[in-house]
């Protein structure tokens, strides 16, 4: 499955880290009913519900399918919006996901953060080896209260390590990017928009209206 050049296949390929997926879903349409009916099922049937639906690679972490899911969600959300608009609605999530910990705290990094902090995010991963992570930005967009919602997702892969740089922005502390010698937070602002994953979501979304 293909979308304006942006194969879906490179799912978890760390060397093709941002895609485009279009999810023809509305609030009537059977595949909600079925993603709705199926939830509880994790996570056999959903990894190959999710596999089956969306042509994409195994293996699929639990987090990965639960945000899918929270996306799938929020495209209805978006139809729902159209109908009110009359017009193009554009919505955006992120996560922040340790591979040591099968991709948690995922869609949930908000929440992390403001219960444990930093310091809490860091010690989450106190017992394994591995520190090293990717950031995830989603962009769905829906064009009018008929069309079919587009989702655009950017990844940018790094690490987690103490919390370096200004404390003004969320998470950027704690993520280095692969490649650099600074987190987030202490690139200047420029730099990190051209590798952020927010912009490799947002270059999707503008390369769709070129």
């Amino acid at each position: 499955m293909a979308f304006n050049g942006c194969d879906t296949s490179p799912y978890l390929r760390k060397s093709e880290p941002s895609w485009a997926i279009p999810f023809p879903l509305s609030p009537s349409s059977s595949t909600c009913q079925n993603y709705k009916a199926n939830l509880q099922t994790f996570p056999k049937k959903r990894l190959d519900w999710l596999q089956r639906r969306y042509s994409l690679p195994l293996p699929l972490s639990l987090c990965m399918c639960v945000y899918i899911y929270i996306y799938i969600k929020r495209v209805l959300t978006v139809v729902c919006g159209n109908a009110k608009v009359n017009g193009p609605v554009l919505v955006e999530d992120t996560c922040l996901c340790f591979n040591a910990l099968k991709g948690l705290p995922g869609p949930y990094i908000k929440w992390f953060l403001q219960k444990i902090g930093h310091g809490g995010l860091n010690n989450l991963l106190l017992a394994y080896e591995d520190k090293s992570a990717y950031a995830l930005c989603v962009f769905s967009l829906a064009l009018g209260p008929n069309a079919e919602p587009i989702t655009f997702i950017g990844k940018t892969l790094g690490k987690i390590v103490p919390p370096r740089g200004p404390n003004d922005f969320g998470w950027d502390p704690i993520f280095q990017p692969d490649g650099y010698d600074q987190t987030y937070a202490e690139m200047p602002k420029e730099e990190k928009n051209k590798i952020s994953h927010r912009s490799k979501s947002l270059a999707l979304v503008k390369s769709h209206f070129a």
